[in-house]
This record gives structure tokens, sequence and C-alpha cells, in this order.
């Protein structure tokens, strides 16, 4: 019988705001690149890239912020307390949850913190 169960997600708005605040404008300056060097035939720069390079290193960077900010909506601490143990599983990194018997813990204790504040 679970006496306790929690999960906590990625789900700050601050931090949304952070991805969009990185992601939007490195990702529409390589589009205005594509734009201007592959559609309008201006090369951009002093020492343009081909095309093809242009293109990968959009398609490279768009693929690499989608997976990060994937892996963040997907991440997920899962806690559970039985009358026997605490389960942890921390998705999508942990396959199986990890077993903490009751007997294995020596002091436990509610308390209120500031993740940044204590942690940075």
């Amino acid at each position: 019988m679970v006496r306790f169960r929690e999960q906590q997600q990625f789900r700050q708005p601050w931090l949304w705001i952070v991805f969009a605040a990185v992601s939007l404008p490195l990702v529409a300056l390589l589009a205005f690149s594509i734009v201007q060097q592959v559609v309008l035939g201006e090369p951009v720069g002093n020492q343009p890239v081909s095309d093809f390079e242009l293109i990968g290193i959009f398609a490279g960077v768009l693929l690499l912020h989608t997976l990060i900010i994937s892996l963040f909506w997907i991440a997920r601490l899962d806690v559970a307390v039985t009358q026997t143990d605490v389960t942890v599983r921390f998705r999508p990194f942990h396959l199986t949850p990890v077993r903490i018997p009751l007997r294995d813990i020596v002091d436990a204790r509610a308390r209120h913190y500031s993740a940044l504040g204590e942690y940075g």
C-alpha cells in the first residue's frame, strides 16, 4: 500500500522562457541565413559555408534543440513511499525504480528549501 506518492516535472514557466530566449533567436538567425544564401543566392559572412553545410548546420541545431527540449519535457521524478521502502525513479534515466528499504534510512524530516539558494 502506497503511503505517499509525488511526481515532479520541469514545468516552471521561467525555464521555458529561457529555452525560448535561447532557441528562437538562434533558429531565426539560421533560417534567415538559409533564405539569404540558398534562396536569394547572396553569401552570408566573409567566409561563407556551402549551401549544403548551412542546411546541415540548421538541421543539426534544430535537432539538438528539439532533443534537449523534449528531454526536459518528458523528464519526471517519481517518488513513492510504502510500508517497506522508498522508491525513486528519474525518467528517462532510470529504467527501473531505485528501491531503498525503510530499515536503511536513519533520519528523515520534512522541510522547505530553496533549490537555487542552497544548490545554485
